[in-house]
């Protein structure tokens, strides 16, 4: 998982997009059982989970699979990590919760604040219009949104840390 989360930091436009786009669609999918929604927002998913939603997770789980192969190739290359400041990043959330698509109610900002207590239907709303507005922005921007978003789950530099212990003798690792 921490591999997965800091290779989006590095995946190129195209899978960062349609890994954002089958987001939108398993949320979507979701929206008409809030619990569930809550559920995937704040501990994603697994195979077998969220049966009303298997096509939309099988779609999500191939879109992060590409976007994951696609980051670390690009990481290995040597593309640089995207990288943000914490005022910048909260005028990236500030600016998704405002629109283009659909402004986030006082209500939705609230239970997202409130996290694990936050209410399951206001907290699935406000996550679909986030990733409306995200989508809603051009393909570049809404990519660069989305990695700097992203690059910030997770500051492990997984490829350096591993290419570390390498070299390191007796490690228990497979390194070749």
């Amino acid at each position: 998982m921490i591999v997965a989360t800091e290779m989006d930091a590095y995946t190129d436009d195209e899978h960062i997009i349609a890994v954002d786009r089958a987001q939108l669609a398993a949320l979507l999918k979701l929206a008409s059982n809030p619990l569930e929604c809550k559920s995937y927002l704040l501990a994603g998913f697994q195979r077998g989970e969220f049966p009303d939603a298997a096509q939309e997770f099988a779609d999500l789980a191939s879109a992060g699979h590409a976007a994951l192969e696609n980051g670390f190739e690009r990481k290995t290359n040597g593309v640089a990590r995207a990288q943000a400041s914490d005022a910048e990043l909260a005028a990236i959330e500030t600016q998704l919760a405002l629109g283009p698509f659909a402004e986030l109610t006082r209500q939705e900002l609230g239970a997202q604040s409130r996290y694990l207590d936050g209410n399951p239907e206001l907290m699935c709303s406000a996550a679909i219009k986030k990733q409306l507005n995200l989508l809603s922005a051009a393909s570049a921007d809404a990519a660069h949104t989305s990695r700097l978003r992203r690059a910030r789950r997770c500051k492990i530099d997984f490829v350096e840390v591993r290419a570390k212990l390498c070299r390191e003798p007796g490690n228990g690792l497979s390194c070749s």
